[in-house]
């Protein structure tokens, strides 16, 4: 069941991208001409101009990486939790990208040790795109993965995939965004584990770009997990209110919190669900972020 919802997930994002992806670079003739004659005056200037053509191609490469860190300090009912992560994004030009998160953690008590978190590796493709910069309209698909991790605290041994959608509209310097997650729950059964047959979000952010330094965002996401075993089905929404600035070339800053509406989950229940990619449900939180590219 495992391989046959991560199968499902991946196909889903092959037929989304195969048809987003169309080549509209346009075609050139190639003529036929006689050899050329070798202008030994200009050596020096086309050997200089490759050379630079060679360092702009570099450095287009690199601006196509971009690396974080980030620091999540969770406030449950009953204990306090640190989250660290670091992150790679790689934006392609043919409007394809790759994220690739890893994290870490546990409770913030002193003496306790801290574990490693699910890595999630995720694939996006901006599937329709049109209009202007000040009132474009774009539809992405994502699809991705979070790999189970043994014998952790701050880590589910599951192998779970996703697939989502994401739609944004511009309206000058305030955007809107929806979007939803729908994830394939790995079946197997595990010692001191319980999963979620079910497990949905929705999601719904505004944006404000007050400048090129300062960006604000409110994000609302409506989280539900179903089908627990021996649970109650747990459905609440998460307020994620969050600044961006920047602080240097290629350099920037995220502050922000989580904010979760009331639900009704056990101690017990909580501590063997292990869905610590929606830190929200384990309590109040407060995050940054930095990113940089080279």
């Amino acid at each position: 069941m495992r391989k046959l919802s991560i199968f499902f997930a991946l196909n889903f994002l092959a037929v989304f991208s195969s048809n987003a992806l169309v080549d509209y670079s346009p075609t050139s003739s190639v003529r036929k001409s006689n050899s050329p004659k070798i202008d030994i005056t200009n050596l020096q200037t086309q050997t200089r101009k490759s050379s630079r053509v060679s360092v702009r191609r570099k450095n287009a490469m690199a601006q196509m990486f971009f690396f974080s860190t980030g620091f999540n300090s969770i406030s449950g009912e009953n204990s306090k939790y640190d989250q660290y992560g670091l992150g790679v994004t790689l934006m392609t030009p043919w409007k394809i990208y790759f994220d690739l998160d890893l994290n870490y953690g546990g409770i913030s008590e002193e003496g306790s040790t801290y574990s490693l978190g699910n890595t999630e590796f995720s694939v996006g493709a901006t599937w329709l795109e049109f209009g202007a910069a000040y009132d474009m309209i774009s539809i992405d698909v994502i699809g991705g993965m979070s790999l189970g991790v043994e014998d952790s605290d701050m880590a589910s041994r599951r192998d779970d995939s996703y697939v989502g959608l994401l739609t944004k509209k511009n309206f000058g310097v305030v955007d809107l965004s929806l979007g939803f997650e729908y994830w394939f729950m790995d079946d197997d059964k595990y010692e001191g584990e319980i999963s979620p047959n079910g497990f949905n979000k929705y999601l719904v952010n505004a944006g404000w770009t007050v400048s090129s330094d300062i960006r604000f965002d409110l994000s609302v996401q409506f989280i539900n997990l179903s089908d627990i075993e021996g649970a109650d089905d747990i459905s609440y929404t998460e307020v994620s209110p969050q600044v961006g600035l920047k602080i240097g070339r290629g350099l920037h800053l995220n502050l922000g919190g989580r904010f979760s509406s009331d639900k009704k989950v056990g101690a017990n229940t909580l501590s063997q669900l292990k869905v610590w990619n929606i830190s929200s449900l384990y309590g109040n939180s407060y995050f940054t972020k930095l990113s940089f590219q080279f």
